[in-house]
C-alpha cells in the first residue's frame, strides 16, 4: 500500500514507526483514524529503485531516530521530514516550522545556532485563514537566509480551531470572498476523506501576495504530488548542493 497522494510521481512513502506520533501536530492526518495505513510502510529496495523515498509523510523522522536512519540507509535517494528542530540527518530535510499553526514558530535566531542547516531542503509552513500575518512575518526571516519556503494550506476535520479564535478571527473566517462570493473554506472531499478545505480563491489570493522563494504544496486546484513537483525539484537541488 502506498500513499495515494504520490500516485504518478517518483516519490515513494516510508514510515517505519507504528502507533500514534507523539508530536501530535494540530489536526494531524497521520494520527487521524482515516489515515491510509495503520501499519508501518517500508518499501523494498526493488520497489524504491529509481524513486525518491520520503521518510515520514506521517510520524516524525526525529522520533525513534535510530529506526528511521537504519531503515533509510538501504535507499539511494531519501529525504527526511520533521517538525523537531534537529537536522542531523544523512540527507535533505524538510522542516515544518509551525506544527501547531496557531502558535508562533521558534525564533530564527535560536534555529540559526543549530548544526546541519545545510541539510534543509525547504522549510514548510502550515497556513490558514487564522495565521496569515504570523506566517508572513516568519517567512521573511527564512527568506533572508535564502531558504526556500513551501506553504501547506491547512485542511480541518472540524471547525474547532476557528471556534476557539477571537470574534475578529471568526468574522474573517466566515465572511465570503468579496469578488466571487466564495467561502474561504468549503467542506468537500480531499484525496480520500472529507474535510474543511481552503477555497481556490483564498489560496490564489495568498499566493499572489507571496515573496520570491515561496511556493505551495500542490496547486490551487490539486493536492496530488504529480501536479506539484516541489519535493522532487528541491530534493535534487539540495542533493547537488550537498554533493551526496
Amino acid at each position: 500500500m502506498q500513499n495515494p497522494k504520490f500516485i504518478g510521481t517518483n516519490i515513494i512513502d516510508c514510515i517505519p514507526q507504528s502507533g500514534r506520533c507523539p508530536c501530535d501536530c494540530n489536526q494531524c492526518f497521520y494520527n487521524h483514524p482515516d489515515f491510509y495505513t495503520k501499519t508501518p510502510i517500508i518499501p523494498s529496495v526493488e520497489e524504491a529503485n529509481g524513486k525518491i523515498v520520503r521518510m515520514n509523510s506521517g510520524h516524525d523522522s526525529n522520533i525513534q531516530k535510530l529506526l528511521v536512519l537504519q531503515t533509510a540507509s538501504q535507499y539511494k535517494d531519501v529525504f527526511f521530514n520533521t517538525s523537531i528542530p534537529n537536522f542531523d540527518f544523512p540527507g535533505p530535510v524538510v522542516y515544518t516550522a509551525n506544527p501547531n499553526e496557531n502558535e508562533e514558530s521558534l525564533p530564527l535566531s535560536q534555529l540559526m545556532r543549530l548544526k546541519h542547516l545545510d541539510n534543509l531542503m525547504f522549510v514548510r509552513f502550515r497556513i490558514s485563514a487564522m495565521n496569515v500575518v504570523q506566517v508572513f512575518q516568519d517567512m521573511q526571516k527564512w527568506i533572508g537566509q535564502r531558504v526556500p519556503i513551501v506553504l501547506t494550506f491547512m485542511r480541518y476535520y472540524d471547525y474547532a480551531p476557528f471556534e476557539d479564535g477571537s470574534e475578529e478571527d471568526k468574522e474573517y473566517h466566515y465572511r465570503l470572498d468579496m469578488d466571487k462570493n466564495i467561502p474561504i473554506y468549503e467542506y468537500k472531499k480531499h484525496i480520500a476523506n472529507n474535510s474543511w478545505c481552503p477555497s481556490e480563491t483564498f489560496i490564489k489570493n495568498i499566493m499572489k501576495s507571496c515573496y520570491r522563494m515561496v511556493y505551495m504544496c500542490g496547486t490551487p486546484t490539486s493536492s496530488y504530488c504529480k501536479d506539484c513537483g516541489a519535493c522532487e525539484h528541491f530534493y535534487w537541488l539540495t542533493k547537488k548542493r550537498l554533493r551526496i
